[in-house]
Parts: structure tokens; C-alpha cells; sequence
């Protein structure tokens, strides 16, 4: 019985729980790591901090998950990570 209770609870995975060990794997630069840092930290913590709003901190996070899936952002390096940023960014 206590098997099917911890099967039952993986299986309900959310996809910041995910998205920290696949950038590890994949990323090819140390900035995509600390996003994957940060995103873990969050989802450790958000039972304690966060609630269910929609405002731009919950956008943030999700672009900070989102980053740590994309095979865009784990293909480049560290350089062109920073040149992609800061032409997002318009520095």
C-alpha cells in the first residue's frame, strides 16, 4: 500500500520539480545552472511564501522554467548566452 501512495505521488510531478535536474544534465553554461538554482529554491520554498496570484513575479519564474527546459538556451555557451541577453534586454 505504502508503494502505491509514493507511485501515485511522483506520478504528480510539477514541472519546476523537473525542470532543476534535466538544465543540469543538458546545459552547456554555468548562468542556465543558477537559473536551475534558483528555480529549485523557489519550488523548496513557495509552500511557505508563495500563493497562486498572476503578477510578474509568477511570469518570471515561469520564463526561469521554461529556460531550463528549452534546448535553445542549453545548446549555447556561456558567451552566447550574454549576447542573446543583453540583445533581449537592449543594453
Amino acid at each position: 500500500h505504502l508503494l502505491d501512495v509514493i507511485k501515485h505521488t511522483r506520478s504528480s510531478v510539477s514541472p519546476t520539480e523537473v525542470a532543476k535536474p534535466a538544465c543540469f544534465r543538458q546545459s552547456r553554461n554555468r548562468i542556465l545552472l543558477f537559473v536551475a538554482i534558483y528555480v529549485g529554491f523557489r519550488w523548496c520554498w513557495s509552500f511557505v511564501e508563495d500563493y497562486n496570484w498572476f503578477n510578474l513575479n509568477t511570469i518570471c519564474q515561469w520564463i526561469a522554467v521554461s529556460m531550463c527546459y528549452s534546448p535553445f538556451f542549453n545548446k549555447m555557451s556561456e558567451k552566447q548566452f550574454a549576447l542573446w541577453a543583453k540583445k533581449a534586454l537592449s543594453i
